[in-house]
């Protein structure tokens, strides 16, 4: 007998609800079933999945607007009428925020150092 539910629909309901009774609701599943559903390798890969593609868009969206973001904060760092604490803090957000971007630039740089060494190694 087939599954009547949406196990991919389940998965980003988990991700999204506030709460297993909320998701079982949703989706028209006793808790038995989520509970269940959780256990299975099968499940547990498309709950991975649906957790990178949510990521994934969140990101994309949060890239799309850094650009306006960072404008703003430079706004505010460079009005002398502003308040001298957000001045500051607005600073220091777009110094987190360059930080963070080398940081991550770093880290990926040496992380495809490292896949191409092991790949080498494998041949």
């Amino acid at each position: 007998m087939a599954n009547k539910y949406n196990r991919e629909q389940i998965a980003l309901d988990l991700l999204l609800c506030s709460s297993n009774i909320e998701v079982c609701k949703k989706n028209k599943i006793s808790e038995a079933t989520l509970y269940r559903l959780r256990k299975e390798d099968d499940f547990i890969k498309i709950l991975n999945e649906q957790k990178e593609k949510l990521f994934s868009n969140t990101m994309t969206k949060a890239q799309a607007y850094s650009l306006e973001a960072l404008e703003i904060l430079m706004n505010i760092a460079r009005d002398e009428e502003a308040p001298h604490n957000s001045r500051v803090s607005a600073s220091c957000k777009m110094i987190e925020f360059g930080q963070s971007m080398f940081d991550q630039e770093v880290i990926l740089k040496k992380l495809e150092a490292l896949e191409r060494e092991m790949n080498q190694d494998e041949e």
